[in-house]
């Protein structure tokens, strides 16, 4: 049987393939090693906020292939392809499969309609780090509890970004709701409430440090009732308002 593929215009040919390597050849141009991605993603999985914040990643580094000749839709193709290993990585690294695909849809659509390189590169800068903080919380907890405590803890932590309740997290572990939250705190030493304000503040403080996005987006983005009500959360958590943490610790550049 001929397994050869047939032939279709839709087919990049031998010629194309040699035209485009000698062209880049002459520009003296060579795409990054698959070792310095996979370095990339694996601080990403390993939920290595210190190093990833070192590495400054951008969608602009040497190494990244032109996939369009205008300058903003390469930028959100590179986005794209950033968004899939990233969660395809996470998932390997036992993150739940809907998280990480969601996550991805989520930030791929704020990039659509992005208009700018820069809007793009804060979108990929904070997708990254979202990823990256919540496999670092994942990976803190994931030999702590008992099965049940763990399968609530990924569901609140799927979900910081929604409206949840205690009922809600009970429901998926299909025990009733007095049952869980006297178990919760028996493991974690924190009610159902305090755990899940103090992931949301977690979650907070990474992108004062590491993004630009203005305080009311991140009350929205976390779910808290109003930008005041979490600047008060905020500064009973931490002592120091939104504000005041952000000109302390914001370390955001596009670089």
């Amino acid at each position: 049987m001929n397994k050869t593929p047939p032939k279709t215009t839709g087919y990049v040919d031998e010629q194309q393939l040699i035209s485009e390597r000698m062209r880049m050849s002459t520009q003296n141009f060579l795409h990054k090693p698959i070792n310095t991605e996979k370095t990339l993603y694996g601080l990403v999985s390993t939920g290595n906020i210190e190093a990833l914040t070192q590495r400054k990643p951008s969608l602009q580094k040497k190494g990244l292939g032109v996939l369009s000749k205008n300058p903003v839709r390469n930028i959100l193709f590179h986005l794209i392809i950033n968004a899939a290993n990233c969660a395809r990585s996470c998932i390997e690294a036992g993150m739940d499969t809907e998280t990480a695909y969601t996550l991805s849809d989520l930030y791929i659509r704020k990039a659509d309609v992005a208009t700018s390189i820069e809007e793009l590169e804060k979108i990929n800068y904070c997708m990254m780090f979202d990823y990256t903080a919540r496999m670092q919380a994942f990976i803190v907890h994931k030999f702590d509890y008992p099965e049940q405590i763990q399968r609530a803890i990924e569901y609140i932590d799927a979900n910081l970004h929604k409206t949840i309740h205690i009922k809600d997290v009970a429901k998926h572990i299909n025990v009733s709701v007095s049952s869980f939250s006297h178990r919760f705190t028996e493991c974690t030493g924190a009610t159902f409430s305090n755990y899940l304000e103090d992931k949301r503040i977690y979650l907070a403080k990474e992108y004062l440090r590491h993004t630009d996005l203005s305080i009311t987006e991140i009350a929205i983005s976390l779910s808290f009732c109003s930008p005041s009500y979490f600047a008060t959360r905020f500064k009973a958590c931490t002592g120091i308002s939104p504000q005041k943490f952000r000109g302390t610790h914001n370390d955001f550049s596009i670089g």
